[in-house]
């Protein structure tokens, strides 16, 4: 109410008639009343949107750990596959190659060379 008689007050001291002054003070005040937030509305507002962003920063932390437990399981997966892969063609080669002959000798180093 005080805003109210405050509000006539300074719309009497601009020169307006008091009983229009009132008047249209209170139809100021109605009309602004649901349409302007309070400090309270503001600090409600801040508590629920952190409240939302913990929320979400907890969600993201969660599934960013998921996602990096699965590329380690999918890592591993792949190099135990690859080891596979080695070692049956590597089985192969040594099962398929013709055997070197006894006879066949790697060439002498150079340093057994005598000097000419």
């Amino acid at each position: 109410m005080s805003d109210r008689l405050a509000l006539a007050h300074a719309f009497e001291d601009a020169g307006m008639a008091r009983d229009k002054a009132e008047h249209v003070a209170s139809v100021l005040l109605d009309a602004i009343h649901d349409n302007v937030a309070t400090k309270t509305d503001l600090q409600m507002l801040a508590q629920g949107t952190k409240a939302d962003l913990l929320a979400v920063e907890q969600r993201l932390t969660g599934n960013l750990a998921v996602a990096v437990r699965d590329m380690k399981i999918w890592t591993g997966s792949v190099l135990v596959a690859l080891f596979t892969v080695q070692l049956v063609l590597g089985g192969l080669l040594i099962r398929f190659l013709p055997p070197q002959p006894a006879s066949i000798q790697p060439p002498p180093a150079a340093a057994s060379m005598p000097p000419r």
